[in-house]
């Protein structure tokens, strides 16, 4: 999958580009919703709030396609914990 077949599944709003190999969304399991980046960052900084939050990270190669994904809560994902 494109980056842009990724942001019309789970939200252009949602999509949060680290990189131009990255594309991240972040999914609230107490709220049951994706997260823009802001709130996503925001909710990250509590360790236990960061436990609710998964983070779906896909790497990109560079003809822009899908070559994995990673899914994690947010606590992994940021401090390996």
């Amino acid at each position: 999958m494109t980056k842009a077949q990724l942001k019309k599944m789970y939200g252009e709003k949602n999509a949060v580009e680290t990189t131009k190999h990255n594309l991240n969304f972040y999914y609230d399991t107490e709220i049951k919703e994706f997260l823009n980046q802001e709130s996503a960052e925001e909710a990250i900084k509590n360790k236990d709030r960061a436990k609710l939050i998964y983070c779906i990270a896909f790497m990109f190669d560079d003809e822009g396609n899908s070559d994995s994904m990673q899914f994690s809560d947010a606590l992994a994902a940021y401090s390996m914990e």
